[in-house]
């Protein structure tokens, strides 16, 4: 936490254990020198560790009421050095990473911030506002006890993001922790490699009928390079969005693509056809 990387090794050195952890929390030495690399952009303390003999159990390990992992934090820095290293240590690509459902769908997000950033913001924030998010700490500390109460406290918000030095400030924080989009594609290629579904199917809302796949997900995205390098790891562009009750109406790759208007795809759909 307080960024000695000296003090780090000299305790390592004498003992140290760098799988320890609270037990409440989930927290240890990964999780804080993962999020101080990710706050800070410093990942001296992390590079060290993953290279200290963390166990399988540490860099899958859940920490932080955000139940967040080791794999989630290298994924959001698109640091593909730690990514290839966490899976080597045998982190697991297909269970649960930050909101998404697995470490490749998460990846796909971020790609999509990257690649639209104010499209991908816009949808992201009406989610949030209308309480479609989970709750947070800072939900609680204004008093929100359920989910049904989020709403009206988000809402709030929107008076704050009015006056410039909010908005200057939430701005600027956005800026901060964005990367470049070639380093989104290369996390992507190296979980591809490990073996990540690129066929894994997740639904943005509990309650929605469509089952999206990061190869779906990357037809609506519009990025032709991405997608072609999904269909080279198994993905599957005929697998429907939704079902469909006649042979004439099928809700998949090439009709995602044609609803939000990505050329690019539509073409390279219909001519491999």
């Amino acid at each position: 936490m307080m960024g000695t990387l000296d003090d780090v090794k000299a305790l390592l050195e004498r003992g140290g254990d760098p799988n320890d952890y609270i037990p409440e929390s989930g927290e240890g030495p990964i999780s804080y020198a993962m999020r101080r690399a990710c706050d800070q952009k410093d990942p001296a303390i992390m590079n060290h560790l993953l290279s200290a003999g963390l166990s399988v159990e540490t860099v899958n390990r859940h920490a932080s009421t955000k139940k967040e992992t080791p794999m989630k934090w290298a994924i959001e820095m698109a640091d593909a050095t730690a990514v290839e290293q966490l899976l080597q240590l045998g982190a697991q690509t297909e269970i649960s990473c930050g909101y998404q459902a697995s470490a490749l769908c998460y990846a796909m997000a971020l790609f999509h911030h990257s690649k639209r950033p104010e499209t991908a913001f816009a949808i992201e924030q009406e989610l949030y506002l209308n309480g479609k998010t989970r709750g947070d700490a800072y939900d609680a500390k204004e008093g929100v006890a359920v989910d049904v109460d989020l709403p009206s406290r988000r809402r709030s918000m929107l008076k704050m993001m009015q006056i410039p030095h909010y908005r200057d400030l939430f701005q600027a924080t956005r800026e901060y922790y964005s990367r470049p989009l070639e380093d989104r594609r290369q996390v992507i290629e190296v979980l591809l490699k490990h073996g990540a579904n690129p066929n894994r199917r997740y639904r943005v809302q509990p309650e929605h009928l469509a089952e999206w796949t990061p190869t779906l997900f990357a037809a609506e995205i519009g990025d032709l390079a991405l997608f072609k390098l999904l269909l080279s790891y198994g993905g599957d562009a005929a697998l429907p969005l939704i079902p469909s009750d006649s042979p004439l109406q099928t809700y998949d790759a090439l009709w995602v693509a044609v609803d939000h208007d990505r050329r690019e795809i539509v073409q390279y759909l219909t001519q491999r056809v």
